[in-house]
């Protein structure tokens, strides 16, 4: 039990968080722009498949959990993580944060080839970058540990 309560925390810890957007609204038409932006620049797709990366990261790092109980703890978390109300408060982030003229130029620009190649190979930078990080998090973790250990020695302090 104490492994399954580990790994869950852990998990925790480490899932990234949509923040909820603000209760100011949006009209209509500037988060119908935010749509169009978000399909052609490929966040929407990203959001959509958001678990997978942190399926995959919580694998490579909690190799100790067996894979039936990987598969339960994302089973539930799946169940649980409400993709359409991340994309809603991601749109009302953009919605809030770009205004009218530069979501059409965004849109503009992703509908030109060279946005299009863009957001073609957008989704490689981002993975790239996220296993970067990732894995720097993980030695920087890894050091932590042994560094608050070694302190916890008897005879360090």
């Amino acid at each position: 039990m104490h492994g399954i309560k580990s790994a869950v925390v852990a998990l925790a810890l480490f899932l990234p968080f949509a923040v909820s957007a603000q209760t100011e609204e949006c009209s209509a038409q500037k988060l119908a722009l935010v749509q169009t932006l978000s399909k052609l620049d490929g966040s929407e797709q990203a959001i959509l498949k958001s678990h997978e990366g942190m399926e995959k990261a919580m694998r490579q790092n909690f190799p100790m959990i067996s894979d039936e109980l990987s598969n339960e703890i994302f089973r539930k978390f799946i169940a649980y993580h409400d993709v359409q109300g991340i994309m809603t408060d991601s749109r009302h982030i953009v919605c809030k944060t770009l205004s009218e003229a530069e979501l059409r130029k965004s849109i503009e620009f992703y509908q030109s080839p060279e946005g299009k190649t863009i957001a073609r190979k957008m989704p490689e930078l981002t993975r790239q970058a996220t296993e970067m990080g990732t894995a720097r998090g993980r030695a920087a973790m890894e050091r932590t540990m042994q560094e608050l250990q070694l302190e916890q020695m008897p005879g360090k302090r």
